[in-house]
């Protein structure tokens, strides 16, 4: 029986090569691309959308620019509710995601706050350029 590896949802800039972000160093950033556990993103979206602070069609489709550029009308809808989302989970800083059979490792907020701090950037830097996608 062979093991399955993970999947990440990657948002890529469009830095050159041997640029970075310009962040403190994270395990969720490499080089100019962020990759994030996909059970994570899976259990932010969640998140996101039970209080209401980004749109279910909205997140999907920013998850997946792979071959689909996105308005900046879009753009500035999914920063603001990542925005949101990133103040409820640094204003508590202890509070952890559910622990599911889908997502075994909690992490505390601060540190979802951080992985949205890099999709953030990857976003400020590339705008509507940036592609994402699952891998």
């Amino acid at each position: 029986m062979s093991k399955m590896s993970r999947m990440y949802q990657i948002f890529q800039s469009n830095l050159e090569e041997g640029e970075d972000l310009g962040l403190e160093p994270s395990p969720w950033v490499i080089g100019g691309d962020v990759r994030i556990p996909l059970e994570h993103w899976d259990a932010l979206q969640d998140l996101a959308q039970d209080r209401g602070f980004v749109d279910p069609e909205l997140w999907m489709k920013m998850s997946d620019l792979d071959e689909v550029t996105c308005e900046i009308e879009e753009l500035e809808e999914f920063e603001f509710g990542l925005m949101e989302l990133q103040k409820m989970l640094r204003a508590d800083m202890m509070m952890m995601l559910q622990r599911t059979s889908h997502c075994p490792e909690p992490l505390p907020g601060w540190e979802h706050a951080r992985m949205i701090d890099a999709v953030l950037r990857v976003f400020e830097l590339s705008d509507t350029e940036t592609q994402s996608y699952i891998d």
